[in-house]
């Protein structure tokens, strides 16, 4: 499952895998539970993972990075409940994203954060994305690029038609006779 193919849902706690497009909005599946479910798009807002980044005092971080930073954390010391002291979150992001925006980044993200985190970690989804993913997607535009150039372009035939001319049509007039 790549990045793209899980999101977050306004209105809708936890991420989704899409399950299936539509026009008028995703099918998607919990991550958390088995539950397949629409979601119409002019009712929620839909967030691709890997379009999620976090404030930094530099450029913004994505965050996939933030996710492999705390599986690394988690190696050597214990990541907090998303439900410990505002104090705790805030020092615990601080060593994962030393240049975090304090400002701009709330504790409410924070939890967001550690809570997906949770979730990713559970279904085995917290891996860095390869380079032959984007190689492969790279391969496939540009074999489409390449059908569309090889088309033949369609031959036109020239057809004479001949028009005539419209009949003046009169209108009923409701004149009073008088």
């Amino acid at each position: 499952m790549k990045y793209s193919e899980i999101v977050s849902v306004s209105k809708l706690s936890g991420l989704y895998h899409i399950h299936k497009q539509r026009t008028d909005g995703l099918i998607i599946k919990s991550l958390s539970e088995d539950k397949i479910i629409f979601a119409a798009s002019r009712a929620h807002v839909f967030t691709p993972l890997e379009n999620i980044t976090i404030y930094t005092q530099d450029e913004p971080i994505e965050l996939i990075k933030v996710m492999l930073k705390m599986k690394e954390y988690e190696a050597t010391q214990a990541i907090p409940s998303a439900k410990a002291p505002n104090n705790d979150l805030k020092d615990f992001f601080g060593k994962i994203v030393p240049d975090y925006d304090t400002e701009r980044v709330y504790v409410s993200d924070i939890q967001k954060i550690i809570k997906w985190y949770f979730l990713l970690k559970e279904n085995d989804l917290i891996k860095e994305s390869t380079t032959e993913d984007k190689d492969t997607a790279e391969v496939k535009t540009e074999k489409k690029e390449t059908k569309k150039i090889e088309k033949k372009p369609s031959v036109m035939k020239e057809v004479k038609v001949e028009t005539k001319p419209k009949a003046k049509t009169t209108k009923p007039t409701n004149r009073k006779s008088g």
